[in-house]
């Protein structure tokens, strides 16, 4: 029995077809096809790196022509929110803010931009409001709003669009308000998706 038992085995063994070893093509790296990555949405900016910037510096502050109260370290905060934090501006005892904070990474171009900011009710007002975003060292406008006040309605102003130019990490990104009323806005999202 024990030489039958040896012979079936060594028949299994030898029999061509039964290995569980299944040969595998020589596959090189460079003829597997490039599978696209999934995009990914990056913040621009870190919204407690936001700082004012001075009057010599500020590149919106020759069109300040009646010479508003600026905004002062007293009138900006970052607060907490579930969703993360905002950059907040209280206009109640200023009229004219630019912050500068930079770019957290990189804005390649064809990326899809976002801007999110909240503007509560305009309680006290005289003349329209200007809300701009600037980027780079000659402060580029990429986005601006022109608001009639008063404005009894609060507003999330929401928008999207493709950026036309690649930014490095690093580059300076202005936020401008000029508002003249009592006002507070709240800087949410500023990011890219690519």
């Amino acid at each position: 029995m024990r030489a039958v038992m040896s012979l079936l085995v060594a028949l299994v063994v030898a029999t061509p077809g039964c290995s569980n070893d299944t040969p595998t093509p020589d596959v090189a790296a460079e003829d597997v096809p490039d599978v696209p990555a999934e995009p990914e949405t990056r913040q621009l900016v870190d919204n407690y790196e936001w700082k004012l910037v001075p009057n010599a510096e500020d590149p919106f502050y020759a069109g300040n022509e009646q010479k508003a109260q600026e905004c002062s370290t007293l009138d900006i905060t970052t607060e907490e929110y579930p969703e993360g934090p905002w950059f907040e501006v209280d206009t109640k005892g200023c009229a004219y803010m630019t912050a500068k904070s930079p770019l957290t990474g990189p804005i390649p171009e064809g990326a899809t931009i976002q801007l999110r900011i909240w503007r509560f009710t305009i309680s006290v007002a005289e003349g329209p409001f200007e809300l701009k975003l600037a980027i780079g060292d000659d402060a580029e406008v990429i986005f601006e709003r022109t608001i009639d006040a008063p404005n009894k309605a609060s507003e999330l102003i929401h928008d999207t669009w493709t950026s036309e130019k690649a930014w490095p990490e690093g580059t300076p990104v202005y936020w401008h308000l000029s508002n003249h009323g009592e006002n507070t806005w709240g800087m949410i999202e500023f990011s890219a998706t690519y």
